[in-house]
């Protein structure tokens, strides 16, 4: 479990950020936040990355579900359906207590997913809002970026390096950082004892 959970928080960004795997990296998180509910009691950190998680699915995503709301003929309407109760179900009896807020973000999530399960299949067979058919393939495959952007993406890049790096400082100094406490609180210094 420990280590699912671990390969789970390192790679779902991957799955979330590909069209084609987002909807089951979503469904993985989704079960992870709902075992976590479940197993541990940490308050609302499941819920709220549940609820965080949705910003992989676009800016698009809001006013998709709202056209197929109003055209009662599309088969996704009654999925985001199902999927809103039975995510409301598990949301609001999943914990000791019921919750309303709990239980809205567990429907949304799962109504979410439901939504987007068929997204994968209709991009494999060119239909939806995310087909190629009608684009160039003489172009650039890439975009040029903006100065602004290319900044940007240099400084996110700067921090994610950090992010990675502070973690590992312990192995850069020799010893036992435990018992010299060497690196805590990002101090280096020399113990004087």
């Amino acid at each position: 479990m420990v280590c699912g959970g671990f390969l789970v928080d390192l790679l779902f960004v991957f799955y979330l950020l590909n069209r084609r795997t987002r909807v089951f990296g979503f469904m993985v998180v989704l079960a992870l936040h709902f075992m976590n509910v479940r197993s541990f009691d940490i308050g609302i950190f499941p819920w709220f990355m549940i609820a965080a998680t949705l910003i992989f699915f676009g800016p698009d995503c809001p006013v998709g579900v709202l056209n197929d709301i109003k055209l009662k003929h599309s088969y996704r309407w009654p999925a985001l359906l199902l999927g809103l109760v039975v995510g409301f179900l598990v949301g609001g009896f999943l914990p000791e207590r019921f919750d309303l807020v709990q239980a809205l973000i567990g429907g949304l999530g799962v109504a979410v997913a439901a939504y987007h399960l068929d997204e994968p299949f209709r991009q494999a067979i060119g239909t939806g809002y995310a087909s190629n058919a009608g684009k160039s393939r003489t172009g650039p495959s890439h975009p040029r970026l903006p100065g602004w952007q290319k900044w940007s993406l240099g400084l996110l890049g700067l921090w994610l390096g950090l992010q990675v790096l502070i973690p590992l400082r312990h192995l850069a100094i020799s010893g036992l950082v435990r018992w010299t406490e060497e690196g805590h609180h990002f101090l280096e210094y020399e113990t004087a004892r």
